[in-house]
């Protein structure tokens, strides 16, 4: 006697799969991940400016003129909560500098159980370095980085070609500054 053929792939799975994703975007885990100098404490420090210098980040530089304002935005709507002013580059305590850049990941799947069986993902990184503007050393600096949208898929199993896909860059500004922030504190007498 022999069971009947079930598929893997069938309806429960496809549902529990699309409540994840549902449950992973309602919660913000947009693949939003960072990296950041120790916490430092800004609490010698009165105000800053942007224009500081900026180490290199791997991939092409994103020169939208619209990230970087509503970067330079949040920043300083985050700064001054923290106590810190924004000043004229001469009298500024600190320099910000800010910066985007954006690079190709491919993530592969098992093909048996997937429509497609690798995607190339755009990841953008919001670069954020703050260095004291009477030294010239680097105080701090923190790499935020979120997946920002697929740019092609692979259809083929044996010999796989990428197709490409027009998404729109979803680049969530505010919660990558607000994650990298939120390990700057200022200790004030």
């Amino acid at each position: 006697m022999s069971l009947p053929y079930q598929d893997p792939m069938g309806p429960r799975t496809l549902v529990a799969q699309a409540l994840c994703a549902c449950i992973l975007m309602l919660t913000g885990c947009a693949g939003l991940s960072s990296e950041t100098s120790a916490r430092v404490d800004l609490a010698g420090y009165t105000s800053f400016d942007f224009g500081g210098p900026v180490e290199p980040e791997p991939g092409a530089t994103l020169g939208s003129a619209d990230l970087q304002a509503r970067a330079e935005s949040e920043l300083e709507a985050a700064l001054s909560e923290l106590g810190l002013a924004r000043s004229p580059k001469a009298a500024a305590d600190l320099l910000l500098a800010v910066r985007f850049a954006a690079e190709e990941e491919i993530e592969y799947r098992d093909p048996y159980f997937s429509v497609y069986p690798a995607e190339k993902y755009e990841t953008v990184s919001l670069v954020l370095e703050l260095t004291a503007a009477r030294t010239g050393i680097r105080v701090w600096r923190g790499v935020a980085r979120v997946r920002s949208r697929c740019v092609a898929r692979a259809v083929g199993v044996g010999e796989m070609r990428f197709r490409p896909v027009d998404e729109e860059r979803q680049v969530p500004v505010e919660d990558m500054v607000r994650h990298l922030t939120s390990r700057l504190s200022v200790r004030r007498p």
